[in-house]
């Protein structure tokens, strides 16, 4: 079955962020955002994991904030709506979306941008890979900052460089199970309890 979304299905942030996509990794875990790519409800999350099936789930990564600087110019291409601040338009940008793999494609100022999500079966992991078509002639540089869990910790900063006329294509940025902090190993996490 196909799921593909094209630029009549991102008219306007609301149209874009209707339709959600969902990955499952067998334990009670999944990846689900919407088709803009935005946290758009309480159960949204890059990697939402669940230790305790069915009753406990632990949002590790709630969502990616995404920006393109090319030409001295920083452009969003995460979409989020925002209460304290300039929400991120990234929906003017998307061109396509493949829910069935999932594929996004931007388009900004002649540089192409894929991003591709997978989830590892049997295992806490998202794997997010980003590949940047530069036919433009100015350097430009691709910034992905995790928000991770709630309450929020301090960004995890993903950077990419896109040279002119070039195409980038790295390996895959895995985000799950546990980082450092302050001194101590603990899993990024926020509890999301069942009704």
């Amino acid at each position: 079955m196909e799921y593909l979304f094209g630029r009549p299905d991102f008219a306007d942030a609301a149209r874009a962020q209707q339709n959600c996509f969902l990955l499952t990794n067998g334990l009670g875990g999944y990846c689900s955002l919407s088709a803009a790519f935005s946290a758009t409800r309480g159960d949204h999350a890059l990697l939402m994991a669940c230790p305790l099936p069915p009753t406990e789930r632990i949002d590790l990564v709630h969502r990616l904030s995404e920006t393109l600087e090319t030409a001295g110019q920083t452009f969003a291409l995460s979409t989020q709506d925002k209460t304290d601040g300039q929400p991120e338009d990234g929906w003017r940008y998307l061109v396509s979306l493949d829910a069935a793999e999932p594929c996004w494609t931007y388009q900004v100022r002649g540089v192409r941008i894929t991003r591709r999500v997978a989830m590892a079966q049997g295992n806490n992991t998202v794997a997010v890979q980003y590949t940047l078509e530069n036919a433009t002639a100015v350097p430009c540089t691709l910034a992905a900052l995790c928000a991770q869990g709630r309450p929020p910790d301090p960004p995890a900063p993903v950077c990419l460089a896109g040279q002119p006329g070039g195409k980038q294509r790295p390996d895959a940025v895995l985000v799950g199970g546990k980082r450092k902090i302050g001194g101590r190993t603990g899993p990024l996490c926020h509890r999301i309890l069942p009704p």
